[in-house]
């Protein structure tokens, strides 16, 4: 089999797989197989998701730099020699700390409230 024939066999393997790809999409929008499901169709070509040996050590080089910026700094606020900067921490702490317990304070409120209305053990005879 030459280059050309693989070329023009591949050309029409991706025809078919595009008016197969059409032809989902069609049917979904006229309301067949996986209507009112929220899913939608999107062909990916794995090969588009691919990075470069070069990208991929930028990438991780970013991320050391940066935790080690972060050790960096939570070193210094932890030996309270900086006292603006541990206070600053301090603050940001105890600020994080209320946001999740008023978060859990609303799981839990939903989660009573839900498991309250759908137990038919938890709810008041008529």
């Amino acid at each position: 089999m030459g280059r050309k024939e693989k070329k023009r066999v591949e050309k029409k393997e991706k025809e078919k797989e595009k008016k197969k790809e059409k032809k989902i999409m069609d049917e979904r929008r006229r309301g067949g197989e996986g209507a009112g499901k929220a899913m939608i169709a999107v062909p990916v070509d794995p090969l588009e998701w691919q990075i470069s040996e070069d990208t991929a050590n930028a990438i991780v080089a970013w991320l050391a730099n940066t935790v080690g910026a972060a050790e960096s700094v939570l070193r210094v606020a932890a030996t309270g020699h900086d006292k603006r900067l541990f206070l600053k921490v301090t603050l940001s702490l105890y600020l994080f700390s209320a946001i999740g317990r008023f978060a859990l304070g609303i799981t839990v409120a939903y989660a009573g409230n839900h498991s309250f209305s759908t137990s038919p053990l938890l709810r008041p005879c008529q």
